[in-house]
């Protein structure tokens, strides 16, 4: 069985053991399979364009075809590694804008350098539009994270599981698809965000494995973009009441404070389960600003009956007692697939205090701003950079 990663590579499954991979265009069926001897498996790779393979203890091998190496196979017994194409991570410099000042630790993505690097990726990948997609976000995410941070949190080729790893294990199409459309999402947010005053402390936690949290502060930090609220990420520095994530400029200039917390894919909805993601939120709150507590929920919860009435009762509950939070925002962005077609929604609600100490009558809301025209099917505004489509979009 074959799986298709969207990169321009599949990889062959047999009896849930991996076997081999190949170039999406070597219809011959050809592969470099795990078990060949080396001449054999580089004789297999010379008819998959842009695959290389080789043993820890070989020289660098040669390159078959105009680009090198689509990855080297890996296996946990030291016979063989698993790598992205350097087409991924070379050129990093052709995207830099050098005008940038020399204060930013990464240097900034530009849009033009990532449709100038169309030029370099391969034609299997180039023929198919959800490939494109795929490589243009890989290379932001490699930009940022580093090879062995891509590697080690999406390769298929390991047991451990992970939020973004590409599963292909047989049957399995769907949980690879969504694999692949998360590290979209993540190229996508990255690009997007990465001007916004304090990214680089979320990169920090990203490479230090925080990753669901660390991502659920990125999407809410986008629903914040994509409604014109000016706010930065907050470094987190180790103190009550000082470590939230972001602080954000409402229209009259007050500053409020907000904190995200992410129940993992895991989480079952209950009462107990908000009420203890309010709390912690809370005690990371300022006693002197206006507190907002944002909770990036499973999209499995919305599955669940009688969900809306839950989360509504359980955070008025808590306002009876809690004066600073001016408001709470639950979001998720559900990812279907039907086996053609990918697609992400955006779903949230807003329930405000009306007993916070700040002002009762104003209207705490921050996701009003934007909303997409009716029957569109792109969600996000023109100012958001989508990877879908890349680099024409959609509406």
């Amino acid at each position: 069985m074959w799986f298709d990663f969207g990169a321009g590579i599949c990889v062959a499954i047999h009896r849930d053991q991996y076997i081999g991979w190949l170039a999406e265009n070597a219809g011959s069926g050809h592969w470099a399979c795990e078990g060949a001897p080396v001449r054999e498996a580089h004789t297999c790779a010379a008819q998959c364009p842009g695959i290389r393979v080789r043993r820890k203890s070989e020289a660098p091998s040669a390159t078959f075809g105009e680009l090198v190496s689509a990855g080297d196979v890996g296996r946990k017994d030291g016979g063989w590694r698993f790598a992205y194409p350097p087409y991924l991570a070379g050129g990093k410099q052709k995207m830099v804008n050098r005008k940038m000042p020399n204060i930013i630790p990464i240097p900034r993505i530009l849009w033009g350098a990532l449709v100038n690097r169309l030029a370099e990726f391969p034609p299997e990948i180039m023929s198919r539009q959800p490939a494109i997609n795929f490589v243009t976000a890989l290379s932001i995410v490699m930009h940022y994270m580093g090879e062995d941070w891509v590697v080690a949190h999406t390769s298929p080729f390991s047991n451990r599981p992970g939020y973004f790893r590409l599963n292909v294990a047989e049957g399995s199409d769907e949980m690879s698809a969504v694999g692949g459309q998360k590290v979209v999402i993540l190229g996508e947010h990255l690009f997007n965000l990465q001007h916004i005053d304090g990214f680089d402390s979320c990169i920090r936690r990203l490479r230090d494995g925080d990753l669901e949290p660390t991502v659920a502060e990125l999407k809410l930090a986008a629903m914040f973009y994509v409604n014109d609220w000016e706010f930065r990420f907050v470094e987190p520095v180790g103190e009550k009441r000082s470590d939230y994530d972001y602080e954000i400029t409402l229209a009259d200039g007050l500053v409020a404070c907000a904190d995200t917390k992410c129940k993992i894919e895991s989480t079952r909805l209950g009462k107990n389960t908000i009420v203890n993601a309010l709390k912690k939120a809370r005690g990371q709150l300022p006693d002197d600003k206006p507190g907002y507590v944002l909770i990036k929920f499973p999209a499995d919860w919305l599955k669940v009956n009688g969900h809306v009435q839950t989360m509504v009762e359980t955070t008025n509950d808590f306002f009876r007692t809690n004066t600073r939070v001016v408001s709470v925002g639950f979001y998720t962005d559900p990812i279907s697939f039907d086996g053609a077609i990918m697609a992400v929604g955006h779903q949230f609600m807003e329930v405000q205090n009306r007993q916070n100490k700040f002002d009762t009558e104003r209207d705490w809301r921050l996701f009003e701003r934007w909303r997409p025209p009716q029957g569109a099917a792109n969600a996000m505004p023109p100012k958001w950079r989508t990877l879908v489509n890349f680099p024409n979009g959609f509406s």
